[in-house]
């Protein structure tokens, strides 16, 4: 398998999950998040800190 097809793969799946237990969260916000660990697979830091960002930013945007 190549890595595209590994992605999209483990994108349906997040999908699948996040549709039938938690439809209150974003499509959106799993794709960012998906994309970031994707990008920052070989450094595990840098993908925390930006996977706890964009949670803090979504976080923030809905308690308006």
């Amino acid at each position: 398998m190549t890595k595209s097809s590994n992605l999209n793969e483990l994108r349906n799946a997040l999908e699948k999950i996040r549709q039938e237990n938690y439809p209150e969260i974003p499509q959106e916000l799993i794709e960012e998040l998906l994309t970031i660990e994707y990008e920052n697979q070989d450094d595990r830091v840098e993908a925390a800190k930006k996977v706890l960002k964009a949670i803090d930013e979504y976080l923030a945007e809905t308690e308006l």
